[in-house]
């Protein structure tokens, strides 16, 4: 399993940027609640600033409070990226709203609101990290300058002020990237040691401790909802002698063959895994013993009709079956020890067939 999000299935391509989506809509809520509470504190030096209009901006200020607090409540539990970035910037927008009506009231307009300013673009940096949003955090930058500008800054104030805030957004775009790609690090390590503990290495199929999970569940909605559930387990006839006639080489790349040819006769909703040693167990939902049968001895004649490949000629494999079901109140462990047992007695009776546990 690559370390690469672009060798990644498209299943866990999608749960990383879920994820990521997840966290970013955390950030924006804690940043969003604590830009709103330092809205409102800004009152405290406007009282000083700009007494006479101290009152109406602070009616200002509380109601774009509430209009913000429910704008924040409005983004969905589980946002996907795109509805994590259309909400920050709908949000940086009623903020800048709420910042420039009372600015341009006052006397120092935007040179003392540029913190407030800057912190709208911050939370954009932060959130919006994608080289494709980039333009639209330096357009904005763009029209702070053009709003000083038209409030009678001069352009040395202009200048110093867009340069403090590029560098501030450099700073913020280049920690959201750093703890974009660490993320992703940190997914994928987690996604290979979630392989690594449910696979078995050398087949790439399922280990028994990952079907057993599936399998309790598929047993639980079996039992519920009265649909039919059945069990193969499969042994490799004479495999012991393969070991030591050929070698453990040519007896894993038995194993191997065995494995191809059972995932290419299985659904895509089936499971199968390798259950230890030369076993190998197919988990069939929705199946009834008549049907499982049929898929059986299918199987079983197409493995006998195989020949395997080796450096000194070809190697043919028969295999053992046993089929059991689930009967009414029976739990995973008892469907797995009939179909061993039924297993057991295909072995004695001759080999290279398949046999039915009886429903009790």
């Amino acid at each position: 399993m690559e370390l690469r999000l672009a060798y990644l299935s498209p299943e866990l391509s999608e749960e990383f940027y879920r994820r990521r989506a997840l966290r970013g809509a955390r950030v924006y809520r804690l940043l969003s609640y604590a830009g709103t509470l330092l809205m409102g504190s800004y009152s405290v030096l406007e009282y000083f600033l700009d007494a006479p209009n101290w009152a109406s901006n602070l009616v200002l200020r509380m109601l774009g409070a509430v209009v913000l607090t429910w704008h924040i409540h409005r983004l969905p539990k589980n946002p996907c990226d795109l509805q994590l970035d259309l909400h920050v910037c709908r949000h940086i927008l009623l903020v800048g709203a709420v910042v420039c009506g009372v600015l341009l009231r006052m006397p120092t307009g935007f040179s003392v609101g540029m913190p407030g300013l800057t912190q709208l673009l911050l939370l954009g940096s932060l959130i919006i990290v994608r080289s494709g949003r980039v333009p639209w955090l330096l357009s904005t930058v763009a029209l702070i300058g053009v709003a000083m500008w038209f409030d009678g800054g001069t352009f040395k104030l202009i200048t110093t002020h867009l340069i403090s805030l590029m560098l501030g957004l450099g700073m913020a775009w280049i920690v959201s990237t750093l703890q974009e790609a660490a993320s992703r690090r940190e997914f994928l390590l987690e996604k290979r040691l979630e392989f690594e503990a449910t696979t078995d290495g050398l087949t790439g199929l399922l280990n028994r401790r990952a079907l057993t999970r599936y399998a309790e569940d598929e047993v639980d909605r079996s039992s519920r909802y009265g649909h039919g559930l059945s069990v193969l387990l499969l042994d490799i006839d004479h495999f012991k002698s393969v070991n030591d006639t050929h070698g453990h080489d040519v007896g894993d790349l038995a194993l191997r063959s065995i494995a191809t040819l059972c995932a290419g006769a299985i659904r895509s909703t089936d499971r199968l895994a390798r259950w230890g040693g030369e076993e190998f167990l197919i988990l069939l939902p929705e199946t009834g013993a008549e049907n499982a049968f049929v898929l059986a001895e299918r199987l079983r004649a197409r493995i006998e009709s195989h020949a395997v490949d080796m450096d000194k000629g070809q190697l043919r494999l028969t295999v053992s079956i046993g089929l059991s079901q689930r009967s009414q109140g029976k739990d995973w462990d008892v469907i797995v020890k009939k179909a061993d047992e039924a297993l057991y007695r295909a072995k004695e009776g001759g080999r290279n067939r398949v046999l039915v546990a009886p429903v009790s």
